[in-house]
This record gives C-alpha cells, structure tokens and sequence, in this order.
C-alpha cells in the first residue's frame, strides 16, 4: 500500500492484495470531513468459479450518496452496472441498472 493521508483527506496512491482468486487493487481519496466526499478506483482480475474475471468499479460521491460503476468480464460475458447508493438512508439502494451480454 502506498498512500498519505492529513486532516482533511486521506489519499491512496495504490493499494493491493493477492489471493488465490486473483488480485484486487484499489486508488483513489476518502475525505476525512462532512460530507466524506470519495473517488475511488477498483479492479479485480482472477478467476470466479473457475472462470477468467477481469472487473473494474469506480465510486464517486460522498458516504451519504455514492454512485458505483461497474464493467467487466467474467467466462466471456460482459456486463456493466451502475448503482446510486445511500448507505444511511431507510432504503439505501436507491438505483440499480444492468447490461449483459454474451451471457
């Protein structure tokens, strides 16, 4: 992991892990402050029940409003997501669309 952080921002240049499903990484910032903006980067690349996966989402918003995006791959099928996300409201699901193909 490799990242800086101060009284208002916490930043993540790269950080990652390797299991024996793949490799996950991650980058982006969390601020430490009201609203608790976040712009994150992910990526997934390995296998998911036996299958090649290849998976990127990005985050974008604040703890009380997130929006994800998702696109990847997985046993040749594309698929691409967005979700719009309240993690503290009554139904924090708020949105939730999906595009498949080659399934």
């Amino acid at each position: 992991m490799k990242g800086e952080g101060d009284q208002s921002r916490w930043r993540v240049e790269r950080a990652s892990v390797v299991t024996q499903h793949g490799t996950v990484s991650l980058a982006g910032f969390l601020d430490n402050v009201q609203p608790y903006a976040l712009d994150l980067d992910g990526r997934f690349e390995g296998e998911v029940q036996g299958y090649a996966a290849r998976v990127s989402v990005k985050g974008k918003g604040t703890l009380g409003n997130l929006e994800a995006r998702m696109e990847g791959v997985v046993a040749g099928a594309r698929a691409a997501a967005l979700a719009v996300v309240q993690p503290f409201a009554a139904n924090p699901v708020q949105s939730v669309m999906v595009e498949a193909r080659d399934v």
